[in-house]
């Protein structure tokens, strides 16, 4: 079902596939992960992320297409699910700002990243178009800061 969406990488050289995805209006390469359910970002002004195929996530900045911000999961939310694989908090972001829930990611290889979490739209994309009728609301994670050192052996 995924080549149907026009999947794209290279298993022999970095075992990185990417999907089009449409989150907010935007388009987004979005790296396929079958170890993971949760999805996030790279976001405007996240230390330690890098830019690979597509800009950086930004939930308050929005297109002609699509003027609806995203919302910030609040703090309830955040509190009824906790679990042990995920760090949840509750975190004021940006001055001014009200406390939103954020979680942390740990990886086997010491990387990971640290995410605000957001309510917003979603559709697997044919290039800069969603697909007609797959549009969904999603959570995804704004990636604020991130350690990702490129494709490293794990010893188990």
């Amino acid at each position: 079902m995924i080549e149907e969406f026009g999947s794209r990488g290279s298993d022999q050289k970095f075992g990185e596939y990417y999907v089009d995805v449409r989150i907010g209006g935007k388009t987004f390469a979005l790296m396929l992960d079958t170890g993971s359910s949760d999805l996030a970002l790279g976001a405007e002004g996240c230390k330690g992320c890098t830019k690979k195929t597509h800009h950086f996530y930004d939930p308050e900045n929005r297109t002609k297409h699509n003027s609806n911000r995203a919302i910030p999961v609040g703090c309830d939310w955040c509190a009824a699910h906790a679990s042990d694989s995920t760090s949840n908090s509750c975190k004021v972001l940006k001055k001014g700002h009200a406390k939103q829930c954020t979680y942390d990611m740990g990886y086997e290889d010491n990387s990971g990243f640290s995410a605000a979490l957001y309510n917003d739209s979603f559709a697997f994309a044919a290039g800069d178009t969603g697909i007609k009728g797959l549009e969904t609301p999603v959570m995804v994670g704004a990636m604020y800061k991130a350690k990702f050192d490129n494709p490293k052996q794990v010893q188990f």
